[in-house]
């Protein structure tokens, strides 16, 4: 089974699972396809709560299609916990997104980062500033990076 964004976004969507915990369990169980066809016992026996065995066998159908057109829509790329690419300092705290929605290339994730945190409402001005912000700091070599928190 290979992995595509339809296998992703649940695993991004699930609740209480983060990027240690997924690669604990994609250790356990040899791959990250195996979460998707593991039993609930033995997704139970991982120490997975019961949100993310839901959130795999279930997926919340209408999120799931507002992210693959999200994806398409903006060139998004998934990248799990599990990818090389997937940068080792972030995996390794606790709370680490399992999957991280990439924008742009995904080698600059290697670069030394800067991250830009504002207002959801910010006015134009903000906005206008936080982009100056970005593009001589972009510009000085360092990655942008934005959670995008709720």
């Amino acid at each position: 089974m290979s992995l595509d964004a339809r296998m992703l976004c649940p695993l991004a969507r699930a609740a209480h699972l983060d990027a240690p915990r997924l690669r604990e369990s994609v250790a356990t169980l040899g791959s990250l396809e195996a979460l998707f066809v593991e039993s609930p016992s033995a997704l139970r026996a991982l120490g997975l709560p019961a949100s993310v065995i839901e959130a795999l066998r279930a997926p919340d159908v209408d999120a799931l299609e507002a992210d693959l057109t999200a994806i398409e829509r903006h060139g998004l790329v998934l990248l799990p916990a599990t990818d090389p690419a997937y940068p080792p300092r972030l995996a390794a705290l606790a709370g680490a997104p399992a999957v991280l929605w990439v924008r742009g290339c995904v080698e600059t994730l290697s670069l030394p980062q800067l991250a830009l945190v504002g207002s959801r409402h910010p006015t134009a001005g903000g906005r206008r500033t936080a982009r100056e912000f970005a593009y001589h700091f972009a510009s000085a070599g360092l990655a942008i990076t934005s959670g995008l928190a709720l």
